[in-house]
């Protein structure tokens, strides 16, 4: 992972992996007709929910739905942090291999992935990368192939996207397409830090019928990743959400100095390709990450 703030930022895509005092695995519904509650859901990270997020490993490998074994995976990502704001896209396929289970002390640790020659998206082609699974803390071991892709500035797909791979071995050649998410752009963020004892309110650009909303704090790790405390599904009505403090109580804010806020636009649909026995989650978002101060 890279070692500046605005990376690290961008590295929440692949760490979003517990939520602090969400116990349940559904949705919960804040209902209170005074405020924006009845547009909120909360539902803890781990559990089925539409978000590729919520289902997250640490490392961006990791990064699909754990309904599904394969994934081809594309994302526009936006930040704005105190000191400047920039935009990426970034794209991952990965198709693991069920009958190559990764052992380690007893216990399975996922499985191997499969080298399925050439993977392009949009006619880029994403390199192929060593697929590394986590040992303990032994270190890392290499269990087979995945795609990766990370453009600077880069707009990539529109409405439609295509995937297209060369096969190899039991897995033939394919060409897929589906939909992009819609764009997410925040443009207000009301008052501009979080406050203790009072809402929030976050307005935006999207057509999406939900959005995604995502709160982290800053990890221990020496690579400081993102830690999820709070996954909000958001009924997108208005084109805001005063988020009331009462949801932001759910949160030890007094304990952080700042917090990822990320919102998210997404859209998934499901294919198969030759000679791959599971279904293939095809997955696309548009991201935009605010770093907050807590407090003014």
């Amino acid at each position: 992972m890279k070692a500046d703030l605005m990376k690290k930022a961008s590295v929440l895509i692949g760490i979003l992996v517990l939520v602090s005092g969400c116990q349940k695995p559904g949705p919960i519904e804040l209902v209170d007709d005074r405020d924006d509650s009845n547009l909120i859901q909360v539902i803890a990270t781990g559990s089925d929910a539409d978000s590729i997020f919520a289902t997250s490993g640490v490392d961006t490998s990791g990064l699909f739905n754990s309904r599904y074994y394969a994934k081809m995976y594309f994302s526009h990502v936006y930040y704005s942090l105190q000191s400047r704001s920039d935009s990426f896209m970034q794209a991952e396929a990965i198709f693991l291999d069920k009958t190559n289970p990764v052992v380690w002390n007893g216990h399975m640790l996922g499985y191997a992935s499969l080298d399925v020659g050439e993977v392009t998206l949009e006619g880029d082609t994403l390199p192929k990368v060593q697929h590394k699974m986590k040992l303990g803390s032994t270190g890392d071991t290499t269990a087979g192939y995945q795609y990766y892709m990370k453009n600077e500035h880069s707009t990539g797909p529109h409405d439609q996207y295509h995937w297209n791979g060369s096969g190899k071995g039991p897995v033939g050649p394919f060409n897929k397409s589906g939909s992009s998410a819609p764009s997410m752009r925040v443009t207000e963020v009301d008052p501009p830090f979080i406050p203790i004892d009072a809402p929030i309110t976050l307005r935006w650009k999207c057509t999406n019928t939900y959005v995604n909303l995502f709160i982290s704090r800053e990890g221990n790790q020496v690579q400081r990743a993102w830690v999820p405390l709070i996954y909000l599904k958001i009924r997108n009505i208005k084109g805001e959400i005063q988020l009331p403090a009462k949801v932001l109580e759910m949160i030890p804010l007094k304990q952080y100095p700042r917090l990822l806020f990320t919102l998210t636009s997404e859209a998934q649909s499901v294919t198969n390709i030759p000679g791959y026995s599971d279904d293939v989650l095809l997955h696309s978002a548009s991201i935009h990450n605010l770093l907050l101060n807590v407090g003014p």
